[in-house]
C-alpha cells in the first residue's frame, strides 16, 4: 500500500471556500487548486489513497467509488507537480 507525503516545500493558503493556492518555495510555483484538491492535499500526509478518499467521503457525503477515482487522478497530477511523493 502506498502512502503519499506533502513536501515540507509546499504549503496551501485558502483564497475563498471554492480554492486554495498551493505553493511550491522549492520550484518557485503556486498552483490554484480547488477545494476538493486542497482538502486532498491537507488529508494526504502520510496516508494511504482509501484513507484520503474516507476522509473525502465524510467531509463532502459522497459516492466512493466516485470519490476514488477523482483523488486517485488528484494524487497522480500532484505527484507529477512534486507536490506529494508516493513512498510504499
Amino acid at each position: 500500500m502506498y502512502r503519499y507525503h506533502k513536501g515540507e516545500h509546499i504549503s496551501i493558503t485558502w483564497l475563498s471556500d471554492d480554492e486554495a493556492a498551493v505553493e511550491d518555495s522549492r520550484q518557485g510555483l503556486v498552483h490554484i487548486v480547488n477545494h476538493v484538491g486542497a482538502r486532498v492535499l491537507e488529508v494526504a500526509d502520510g496516508h494511504s489513497l482509501a484513507e484520503i478518499a474516507d476522509s473525502i467521503v465524510e467531509m463532502y457525503s459522497a459516492d466512493l467509488e466516485q470519490v476514488l477515482k477523482d483523488v486517485r487522478k488528484v494524487l497522480e497530477d500532484f505527484a507529477e507537480l512534486k507536490i506529494i511523493t508516493k513512498i510504499s
